[in-house]
């Protein structure tokens, strides 16, 4: 009897690993026609380092302070949104956030689009302009700095908080879902600690910067 209990569980162990590996493994959405994919973006409006980050937010008027960082080349299922605080040259909180679920993409593989109806993610900067949507009234609206983002308000590009990131344990990857749709999908204690920030700093505008290719690897180095 206790065999069978073993053979039983490990059947059932293998049977939910190979669906897990399926899910991981098979686009919810193919491509569009008519609408443009990429996976990594131009080194031209790449920052090589923080120094950059920072004097071209006060060029630019943004916050000095903070800035958020998604790296997109972490797994899903490890920590890869970042607030950085200039001032302690450190991160000061980090947590999971999802990819969007169009173009191909897979929970392991993301593909990025700037086109609306994409369902994708989109690389480059962003400045946070404000909280709430018509879709979600707990949520921080996103405008496009650069050609491969600047569709996000009208695509209605959010940071909002997503129960199956927040509840995602262990699993190296977070399944593809219509929990993100292109947002930046985090965790609802990435959320309010993102609200605790913002409500402190007299500055709104905090620059994030999202990435996914090489150009960008050594933005941690002195993390």
């Amino acid at each position: 009897m206790r065999n069978k209990l073993i053979i039983s569980f490990l059947l059932t162990t293998l049977l939910l690993v190979i669906v897990y590996i399926a899910i991981i493994n098979i686009p919810i959405c193919a491509k569009k026609k008519g609408l443009h994919y990429y996976s990594t973006v131009s080194a031209d409006y790449v920052f090589k380092d923080k120094d950059a980050i920072i004097e071209y937010c006060s060029d630019n008027g943004f916050n000095t302070n903070y800035c958020i960082f998604v790296d997109y080349s972490i797994k899903s299922g490890s920590p890869r949104f970042f607030i950085y605080d200039f001032t302690k040259k450190d991160v000061i909180f980090s947590c999971l956030c999802a990819h969007g679920l169009g173009g191909g993409s897979t929970a392991i593989t993301p593909v990025f689009s700037n086109s609306e109806g994409s369902l994708c993610s989109s690389l480059g900067r962003f400045v946070i302009t404000g909280i709430g949507s018509a879709t979600y009234k707990n949520c921080f609206r996103l405008k496009g700095l650069d050609p491969v983002n600047n569709n996000a308000a009208t695509r209605g590009i959010l940071i909002h908080a997503g129960r199956m990131v927040s509840y995602h344990k262990l699993l190296p990857y977070i399944p593809l879902s219509k929990t993100c749709e292109g947002c930046l999908t985090i965790t609802k204690k990435g959320l309010f600690k993102l609200h605790e920030l913002y409500r402190q700093e007299k500055n709104k505008q905090i620059l994030v910067y999202t990435f996914n290719n090489n150009h960008s690897q050594g933005i941690f180095k002195d993390s």
